[in-house]
């Protein structure tokens, strides 16, 4: 999904959930509502009826239109877990508007239902193979999660090992005590409970939760963590950290990293998500480190970060004070922006390399190993490669140069190129305004890279 799409697509989602939960949180003005004092604990937690009791009278609709009026109690557990199940399901032709509904029906449904019929619903479930095809026994077990933990603990030991369902049950619990969950996490990544990937709805669940109760415990709960996950983890939940503690985590990651620490860990891309969330903080903590090579390679992080939020003017500001800062390596401060836009955005590579100064010029055979980068997401990138070339002569031997490297099956680039790479290429390159020699050379690469010469086998 591009990110227009996922744009629009969040967009109707928030509108959806925004007009349910508005609905939901307003009331009549003839409905009254008893006092907290009026409601002893055993009145709100004890009696099955309190769980099918809505809160509103959106939510009583809500629940009707799946429940056809009929008390949650008198509904068999197959047929609840029918229910569910159809809730839970995903179909990918179903309009945003209509999935956001269901799944906020799931969750009420799921609110309503006490820690027994939850794990009764599990178990029926579990039981059904195409009802776990919904995935309804992840939503229930993570609410049962919620309600009681040790209750989801015991239905999870009764049954076949499922690192999984263990993996999102953890995450649940992290909500409520993440020092607990962290625990657990712990214990079963030691005596490897999971496999693959299963365990990260719980680190991810679990780190964010963490974080929340402050760097202190967040670093700790890192520490406990295998090293190729810690940069995940760090990356994830960090901006869940209490703003007021962003220069003390700061200052201690960079500390690790001094001693040897955290070396997966990019100091860059932590500043730059700070600096996105709380600019003043990574600001005032920038701004006490030493000048130096490390410095610089934060600006320019900074400055590929104000450019993809679309701060132009903060981009060129920070990339300048990069530049500026690093006589003699001036290309070198550049390359660790080309690096990574090279591949997901070649485009905005020019805007970046006009700020060199005077005398200080791109080769082709400086941008040669990232064009070549540009071509796993088609041809479009080439051109803008090329265009971050001043020298017109270098920027069609650049071209020439790669057009001939891709005319080879070998090069392992060949067979992503169809007719219709090779049109868009073709009137990029015409944007560029190529004459005399330079036409010809590029033109005659063109052409050989459309109708290259198959490689014999030797």
């Amino acid at each position: 999904m591009n990110t227009k799409t996922l744009l629009v697509a969040t967009s109707i989602i928030s509108i959806a959930i925004g007009f349910i939960i508005g609905k939901s949180t307003s009331k009549p003005d003839s409905e009254t509502e008893a006092p907290p004092s009026s409601q002893t604990r055993t009145d709100r937690h004890s009696s099955r009826d309190s769980l099918t009791r809505p809160r509103t009278s959106s939510d009583t609709a809500l629940l009707d239109s799946i429940l056809e009026g009929r008390p949650i109690r008198d509904i068999p557990p197959a047929d609840l877990a029918a229910l569910i199940a159809s809730l839970s399901k995903y179909d990918p032709y179903m309009d945003a508007l209509t999935r956001t509904k269901k799944s906020y029906q799931l969750q009420l449904l799921l609110t309503k239902l006490s820690a027994s019929d939850l794990a009764t619903l599990a178990t029926t479930i579990s039981s059904d193979p195409e009802a776990k095809k919904s995935g309804a026994l992840s939503s229930i077990l993570s609410a049962l999660a919620e309600k009681n933990p040790d209750r989801a603990l015991a239905w999870l030991s009764t049954q076949e090992k499922n690192g999984g369902l263990y993996s999102i049950v953890i995450g649940a619990i992290a909500k409520n005590d993440p020092a607990a969950a962290a625990d657990l996490l712990q214990n079963a990544l030691l005596d490897g409970t999971f496999s693959n990937h299963e365990h990260w709805t719980a680190t991810y669940s679990v780190g964010q939760s963490m974080a929340k109760l402050g760097s202190e415990s967040f670093m700790n709960f890192i520490d406990s963590l295998p090293q190729q996950q810690q940069g995940n983890i760090l990356y994830n939940a960090i901006q869940h950290v209490p703003e007021s503690e962003h220069i003390k985590l700061l200052a201690d990651i960079h500390q690790r990293k001094l001693n040897g620490d955290l070396e997966n860990v990019s100091m860059e891309y932590l500043f730059s998500k700070v600096l996105s969330t709380n600019e003043s903080k990574a600001k005032e903590w920038f701004s006490k480190l030493p000048d130096g090579d490390e410095k610089n390679s934060l600006r320019t992080s900074a400055a590929s970060n104000y450019f993809q939020a679309g701060d132009k003017e903060a981009a060129a500001s920070w990339m300048r004070d990069a530049l500026t800062n690093s006589p003699g390596k001036e290309k070198q401060m550049l390359n660790n922006v080309i690096n990574t836009l090279a591949y997901n955005n070649p485009e905005a590579i020019p805007f970046f390399t006009q700020l060199l100064p005077e005398g200080i010029e791109y080769t082709a055979k400086d941008m040669e190993q990232y064009a070549m980068r540009s071509l796993f997401n088609g041809t479009g990138g080439l051109t803008a490669i090329a265009s971050a070339i001043r020298d017109p002569v270098e920027q069609a031997l650049l071209i020439a140069n790669t057009l001939g490297k891709i005319s080879s099956k070998e090069s392992g680039h060949y067979s992503r190129l169809n007719a219709t790479d090779f049109e868009i290429l073709s009137r990029k390159i015409a944007t560029m305004g190529f004459t005399g020699e330079n036409a010809t050379l590029v033109n005659e690469a063109l052409q050989s890279a459309k109708n290259p010469t198959p490689t014999k086998n030797k």
